[in-house]
This record gives structure tokens, C-alpha cells and sequence, in this order.
């Protein structure tokens, strides 16, 4: 099967790493697979070819048997060029929340009219895949004519490579006066990584190490700087494979606003880190109480109560969602649920 993937770049990114899991597991399996992308960020590798295109020069579509599209610019490059897509089925994964992700990133007549016209995109897919149950709830209202739940998958070295030493350094000199939090997280609004500023300035006994970057940076910095806090919450900027930085965590933390299902978490789950995530219905469709630590969002006091229960019942909690790792959020599977989907799809179904 001829299977084209069109993504925004090749940046560290989730939904990038996605598409390099499912794209390298289909070349793997003998299946022509070609990357496209917009922006001149090439910071992953693929086993397949990538190929840089522009918004208003169509692909050869027809070339191919899929055309699997990922995030609000691939979408609406489909949308775009839909006339020209004849033979191909074309399909749209959607990672996020786009109501609320949008209204975060963008203006509110920005927002408005970019949810209009990713919801006209959408609309125009033969497919649309969603990440969750929840997901599939939060999309009810727009009306998508074909809509599958596929997990992300997440797969993982059995001893992670090592961290940066000097990263290394720090991180343990902070694990040793304190409970350490960490987050692997694209810094922006959503992620809701404020709260855990709040939590560092009203207990002391906490440090907190955020591996990423993004356009939340500045004013993260600002919070810390105005908490007095630099000495214990350390934005510790993009780093490659931020996986290698888990097992340094004490807890793993996802205290996001919105989400879809972040490879963080999996990750997280792979690694037998304990989970405190943010009380959403993205996250309670994976993971129940046995598995993760919950707090109500923008409550310091549940905030702090969920870290110490992950704390204190983390080799428990860890070993729950490690189990469920492996049932459901391995790249074999879902490899094989869009392979299904493809030759389903590719026969009419």
C-alpha cells in the first residue's frame, strides 16, 4: 500500500513522533510510505523518505492509496487541494482539542475563524481518527461522517539513553533536598504549567524541572522570578528524546487544560514513573485512580494532595499503568488499527 503522510515539520513534537512511529512500522512491514512537511525544522529522523512541499503546490495524490493528514495546516492543505484527490482515501488524525488548543494559540477572531475552517477541512476527510472515548465525545456536535477511536503508540528503548551529564548533575542535586515534579511538555497555556508555580510557592518541599520550550516561556520565567522560585523550578529548555528524562522524576506530571493524548503520558507509563494529571476527561478516559494520581485543576490544595499520594503510592500506581501500557499503547498496535483502517477504507469500506 502507498501511503503519503503530510505533517507541519519535522520538529521534536508529538504528533510528529507519531507519525514517525506509525510511518516507520509501515516501511518495516514493506509499505511505501512518503513524509511531507511544510517548515524547515528537521530535527527527527524517518526510515522513509521526507519531502518538503509548499502550501499552495499540490503532491502527485494520486500516486498513493492514503492520504493521511495530521494537525490544522495539513488539514486545510487537503481542504485546499481537494479537488484534485480523486483515487486516494483521505484521512485526518486529530491530536488535540481543536476548540480549546486554537482559542489558547490564537486571538478570538483567529480562533473563531480557524476553527471554521479546520471543522470545513475535517468535514471533507473521508475518516477522521480521534484518540479517545472522550474525544469521540468531545466531537459529537460537528458531525463527522466516519470517525474511528485509535490510541496513540508509543515504543520505547528498555534502558533509555543517558540525559545530558550536566542535566544529570542537577537533576539529582535537586531530587536530593526534594520531592522532584517534571514535566516534558511543549510550554504553552494549555499545558497549565502555571499551577505548579503556585504549588512550589505555597510548599516548600517541592522542585520542579520542566524539559521543553515554547511560546509560554517568558512569561513561565517571569512567575518564577516573581515567586522567588529560580532556585527550584528550572526550565531546562528543549532537549532531544526528553523521554531520557523521566527516570530522573520522582513524579511524572501532566497538569494540562486540554489535551489529546500526549506522548509524555505514555512514556510516563512505559517508564513505571508515577502520574499526577490534571482531573480532565481526556485523561480520565485512559487512566482511572489505580493508575495516576488526579487534582482539580487550578486548586493548589488538591494539586499538592495528588503529589503526595503519587509519592506515597507511586510503585503501586506505576505498575498499574505500566500494565495498561502494554495492553493498549504500544506502536504495534496501533500500527495494525490503521492498517486496518487503511484496507478497509482502500475497499470501500
Amino acid at each position: 500500500m502507498k501511503i503519503a503522510f503530510i505533517i507541519p515539520s519535522l520538529a521534536n513534537k508529538g504528533p510528529v513522533i507519531m507519525v514517525r512511529e506509525l510511518s516507520d512500522y509501515l516501511f518495516k512491514a514493506g509499505h511505501h510510505c512518503l513524509v511531507y512537511y511544510f517548515d524547515e525544522i528537521r530535527e527527527l529522523t524517518f526510515q522513509c523518505p521526507v519531502h518538503r512541499i509548499h502550501f499552495f503546490s499540490p503532491i502527485k495524490f494520486n500516486d498513493f492509496d492514503i492520504i493521511h493528514s495530521h494537525l490544522l495546516r495539513p488539514d486545510l492543505y487537503c481542504l485546499w487541494h481537494r479537488k484534485k484527490i480523486r483515487n486516494p482515501r483521505l484521512i485526518s488524525t486529530l491530536h488535540t482539542a481543536i476548540y480549546h488548543d486554537v482559542a489558547f494559540t490564537h486571538g478570538n477572531l483567529k480562533s473563531w475563524l480557524a476553527v471554521k475552517l479546520w471543522e470545513l477541512a475535517l468535514r471533507r476527510m473521508d475518516h477522521v481518527v480521534i484518540l479517545s472515548s472522550a474525544a469521540r465525545d468531545y466531537y459529537t456536535h460537528v458531525g463527522f461522517s466516519n470517525v474511528s477511536i485509535i490510541p496513540n503508540g508509543r515504543d520505547l528503548p528498555a534502558e533509555p539513553p543517558p540525559a545530558d551529564p550536566l542535566d544529570v548533575e542537577l537533576l539529582r542535586m535537586l531530587k536530593s533536598r526534594y520531592l522532584l515534579l517534571g514535566a516534558v511538555s511543549i510550554l504553552d497555556r494549555r499545558k497549565g504549567l502555571d499551577q505548579l508555580i503556585d504549588l512550589l510557592a505555597s510548599n516548600p518541599d517541592y522542585a520542579c524541572v520542566v524539559v521543553g520550550e515554547g511560546p509560554f516561556h517568558d512569561r513561565l520565567n517571569e512567575m518564577i522570578s516573581a515567586h522567588q522560585l529560580s532556585d527550584r523550578f528550572v526550565l531546562l529548555g528543549g532537549r532531544p528524546e526528553g523521554y531520557r528524562y523521566l527516570p530522573h522524576f520522582d513524579i511524572l506530571i501532566l497538569p494540562s487544560r486540554s489535551e489529546g493524548l500526549p506522548l509524555a503520558l505514555l512514556e510516563g507509563m512505559a517508564l513505571k514513573v508515577p502520574l499526577v494529571l490534571s482531573d480532565i476527561p481526556e485523561f480520565r478516559a485512559i487512566l482511572n485512580s489505580r493508575q495516576a494520581a488526579f487534582f482539580e485543576l487550578d486548586n493548589t490544595l488538591s494539586l499538592d494532595s495528588a503529589c503526595k499520594s503519587a509519592a506515597e503510592r507511586g510503585s503501586e500506581t506505576s505498575e498499574n499503568s505500566f500494565e495498561l501500557y502494554q495492553k493498549r499503547f504500544v506502536v504495534k498496535m496501533m500500527a495494525e488499527a490503521y492498517i486496518s483502517l487503511y484496507f478497509r477504507l482502500n475497499n470501500g469500506g
